[in-house]
């Protein structure tokens, strides 16, 4: 037994960013989270990545 625990929260808010963090802050392993600036990162990504692609 590891004492190690998977736990799975949904939350009711858009934003997360600040709670991950603090997740984060007290040495709690996020594994995955989906919210808008996950999103918005990924998009942000992978526009760079055609931009990138585009000038080759």
């Amino acid at each position: 037994e590891s004492g190690l625990f998977i736990v799975t929260l949904r939350i009711n808010k858009a934003e997360i960013s600040d709670i991950v963090a603090t997740f984060q802050r007290y040495e709690y392993a996020v594994r995955y989270y989906f919210g808008d600036e996950q999103y918005a990162n990924e998009l942000k990504s992978n526009y760079d990545h055609l931009l990138n692609y585009l000038n080759i």
